[in-house]
């Protein structure tokens, strides 16, 4: 007679823990087994970049700009928040992007940033800060 346990655990998105016990005998195979179930509480970083697709402009106009977000074995889907200075915009993901235009009003320069907030699978990350110069008119 042969015991074997068996415990298996994977990571990723498509995470899947099992585990089984069974007895084998010559002709004969007795045991219990776990049913496969997906890990509820595995989620997939993210990386979150951002892009000025305005990086200079003057006061008055609008920053346009641009968030991406990333992760391995995964689209992320949901919301992402734009900043630019203190102002912020949501705007929902379309195949892992999304853009918008923000008004800057005052002159120097301002920081964007993005954040995605994350969703079923996957995890919140920012972006880093990018910086946008606001000239004087």
């Amino acid at each position: 007679m042969t015991r074997l346990g068996i415990v298996l655990a994977t990571s990723g998105a498509a995470a899947i823990v099992a585990a089984a016990s069974l007895t084998l005998q010559p002709g004969v195979v007795t045991g219990t087994a776990a049913d496969l179930l997906p890990a509820s509480d595995t989620t997939v970083p993210t990386t979150t970049n951002v892009l000025a697709l305005t990086p200079s402009v003057e006061a008055g106009d609008t920053v346009r700009v641009a968030a991406g977000v990333a992760a391995a074995g995964a689209r992320p889907e949901g919301t992402v928040e734009l900043r630019v200075g203190e102002e912020i915009v949501t705007r929902e993901l379309s195949v892992g992007t999304a853009v918008a235009g923000v008004r800057v009003d005052d002159p120097g320069t301002v920081d964007v940033q993005a954040r995605y907030l994350g969703a079923d699978g996957t995890m919140s990350s920012w972006s880093d800060p990018v910086e946008v110069v606001v000239r004087a008119r």
